[in-house]
């Protein structure tokens, strides 16, 4: 079995176009992969932590904190 992960764009927030826009996205991106054999395994979310650095560091920042959305596919 393979995989194959692909990130949504972070700009898929807010009113309802906004989100139809997305679902249309989505259904482009599904029906792509699906023409090349591919198929939905999930949707999922990850967390990235991204360091400050050196003098961000020596300033007091903290690291910052980054949710995304992506769509995982599988094939045989």
């Amino acid at each position: 079995m393979q995989y194959k992960t692909e990130f949504l764009p972070r700009e898929f927030t807010g009113s309802r176009d906004v989100m139809q826009n997305a679902a249309a996205y989505i259904d482009g991106r599904l029906a792509e992969w699906a023409s090349k054999g591919w198929e939905l395994d999930q949707i999922g979310q990850i967390s990235i932590s991204e360091k400050p650095g050196c003098l961000a560091s020596l300033l007091g920042a903290k690291a910052m904190e980054t949710e995304l959305n992506c769509l995982i596919f599988r094939k045989a």
